[in-house]
This record gives structure tokens, sequence and C-alpha cells, in this order.
């Protein structure tokens, strides 16, 4: 597969084919933002002079067309179909589309702990003295599905995804074939 990008002159990405795909192509104001990308339409930013003058206030003329709100401190309140309603230290609490409704969770130090979707419920277990292992159980209709994250030196360098069971009720790495031998001895 063949890709090609162009930039200009400060290093802003003006052009992107991949594979047989049409290009896409981008462009800019003065001040930097992205006024237009072909793929989705033409962006629109607050009057020179007022506040937020890099956050986008709609998107119109393409794939997309929606308008953008902001509270006094900047979080984007509405766009794109979305509702958000934030807690005090700016992170989202409710995130609502129609009548479905994200809610997350934080714990004292503002981490995210908990996420409530009406497809299931994730926590999100990280270790704060920084052992590098960090988390997420999903629980839904189906089986508990376990998500290891393993970090070195700021990176992840490996995930694991555990949701199988065995005859005695251990969780087995998704794709084992341990449960399928027992079953078939």
């Amino acid at each position: 597969m063949s890709e090609s990008f162009r930039y200009d002159a400060l290093n802003r990405l003006t052009s992107a084919t991949v594979g047989m795909n049409p290009a896409k192509t981008f462009t800019y104001n003065a001040i930097g933002n992205l006024l237009s990308k072909s793929d989705v339409g033409t962006y629109s930013y607050p009057a020179p002079g007022q506040p937020r003058p890099h956050a986008v206030t709609g998107i119109s003329g393409g794939a997309l067309t929606t308008t953008f709100t902001y509270d006094q401190n900047g979080n984007v309140t509405s766009g794109a179909g979305l509702s958000y309603e934030y807690r005090s230290f700016d992170m989202p609490t409710y995130i609502t589309r129609g009548t479905t409704t994200i809610l997350i969770s934080y714990d004292p130090e503002h981490h995210r702990f908990r996420q409530s979707t009406p497809s299931g419920m994730t926590l999100y277990l990280w270790d704060p003295r920084g052992s590098g292992v960090n988390a997420e159980r999903f629980t839904s209709s189906g089986p508990v599905r376990w998500t290891n994250y393993l970090f070195a030196g700021g990176e992840m360098i490996g995930m694991r995804r555990l949701q199988r069971r065995d005859h005695l009720h251990a969780i087995l790495p998704q794709g084992s074939s341990r449960l399928d031998r027992h079953h078939h001895q």
C-alpha cells in the first residue's frame, strides 16, 4: 500500500493519499486553525478578538454540518449531536447523545475509575506507585472481560485481554485453546 503526504512551509499537513483512496486536502488560516478538510467540510471559528480563537464553532459544507458551544472554562458543551457535563476540575461526567448517556466517575486524584454505558460498565484500575501495570474490567450481560496493559518507560509495551472461562471457571486468555482441548479429550 502506498502513502503520500504533503506539508506546507510551517510543517502542517496539506494533502494525504493512502492507497487508491482520493487525496484528502487541508487548508489553514493565518493563526494556524484548520479551515477545511476535503472529506469533512469547512471549519468556522470565533471572530478575531473574541475568546477561544482556536475553538471550532461550526463545521459545514461537507460530510458533517454542526455547531459547537463551550463553557466559560473552554470545555465543549455541545456539538455533533453530543452534549457534555463537567466536574469542577473540568473532566466530563456525562456525555449524552439523544437518550443514551455515558457516566464517567473519578477518584480523589481525578483519575477516571468507572465508566457506565448502556452496554456495560468498565472499571479502570491503575497502580499509583507506577508499577507499569494497568487494567480494565468490563462487565455486561456476557462474560467479564479484563484487559491488562503493561507500560515501561512511559510507553505501552504490551496488552492482554481475558474473557473466557475453563471448566473450573478460571478466566482464559482470549484465543486460548485450553478450553477446547479439555472438551475434546
